[in-house]
């Protein structure tokens, strides 16, 4: 089987997503689905949902239209927006933000006197990693006091699976969860039916039902359009990232010699002062004893001259000279010249 050739759908694409689990003949594996994340995060399980309209247009003609992938309600009145996100975008947090306070604000009755905010919970199936701070798989984001960690609102919630940080193998399978979450990663690259549908009826039922080959021609013509669809963009996708990484990284070499440029000068400078200031209290300290030192050697200097001076007047050659005070005729043309001066 090749990529456009697939042996099941992908549920990260649009068709194979909506096929699987937003076709009412597939509701049970919908609730599995469901169900299978709520026992993870210990969310009680739900027995029954109804499949609610998607679209949700603005308050008004300047407002934003809302299009889940999916919508529904449990028996209970909950809300569930079950996502699938093949990509990170920019405003990804802001937008799954968006789509959960939407949701609560449209299902609470008009005109009560207190404000009673339907539950909701946006579950995000996501092929990227959002949260690169932690290994978990699963997070549950919610508003809370930062002080305490208590919960502020228990309305809207946010459930995000990070498919790619799941690696287990198929033979290393211990419970549903698992099998479930593996199944997601890999639907749309095996090319036979995984041995974990012996163990659990559902998922015979889910991959039964993603078999590329029971499809229609039109379900299997528009899949495949799907696939090319998705790896234009995710080869565009890409592109532009390599071409980021290659500004980033020429940006940072530029920035890095610009800066230590600029550090060099800086710190030249204030090294320039901070010496003045040094140089000044520790000259005054260095200048006495130098002084002293100085003179101490201009005289021992000017004795040798005096020394030497009254040897050459006496007849005495630059050999012994030389060997008796260990001045050379050059030394003392110097010295001669220092004291003429």
């Amino acid at each position: 089987m090749t990529e456009l050739n697939p042996m099941f759908l992908d549920p990260f694409t649009d068709i194979g997503f909506k096929w699987l689990f937003l076709d009412p003949k597939h509701k049970d594996l919908l609730l599995e689905l469901i169900n299978v994340i709520f026992r993870y995060i210990g969310e009680p399980t739900i027995c029954d949902v109804t499949l609610v309209n998607t679209e949700h247009p603005g308050f008004d003609k300047a407002s934003k239209r809302v299009i889940h992938d999916l919508e529904c309600v449990t028996e209970h009145g909950k809300i569930i927006i079950v996502e699938v996100q093949q990509a990170r975008e920019i405003d990804f947090a802001e937008r799954l933000g968006f789509y959960g306070m939407r949701a609560a604000i449209d299902k609470t009755p008009r005109g009560a006197k207190r404000y009673t905010l339907v539950p909701v919970i946006v579950l995000c199936f996501m092929d990227f990693i959002y949260c690169k701070e932690s290994n978990d798989v699963v997070h549950v984001a919610e508003t809370m006091f930062r002080e305490t960690a208590l919960p502020f609102l228990n309305t809207p919630r946010y459930v995000l699976v990070e498919i790619p940080k799941f690696h287990l193998s198929e033979n290393d399978l211990q419970n549903s969860f698992e099998r479930w979450i593996w199944s997601f990663a890999n639907m749309g690259k095996i090319q036979d039916y995984p041995k974990i549908c012996a163990s659990e009826p559902t998922l015979c039922n889910l991959f039964h039902a993603a078999e590329f080959g029971n499809l229609s021609a039109d379900i299997q013509q528009r899949y495949i359009k799907n696939l090319e669809e998705n790896r234009e963009v995710k080869y565009a996708l890409e592109y532009v990232l390599e071409q980021a990484k290659e500004l980033n990284a020429q940006a940072k070499a530029s920035g890095l010699a610009e800066g230590l440029t600029e550090g060099l000068a800086e710190g030249r400078t204030i090294g320039l002062e901070e010496g003045r200031i040094e140089g000044r209290a520790e000259g005054r300290v260095e200048g006495r004893v130098e002084g002293r030192v100085e003179g101490q050697l201009e005289g021992h200097t000017k004795g040798k001259y005096d020394i030497v001076n009254l040897m050459i007047q006496n007849g005495a050659d630059w050999n012994t000279i030389t060997k008796l005070t260990g001045i050379t005729q050059k030394d003392f043309a110097l010295i001669e010249a220092a004291i003429s001066e």
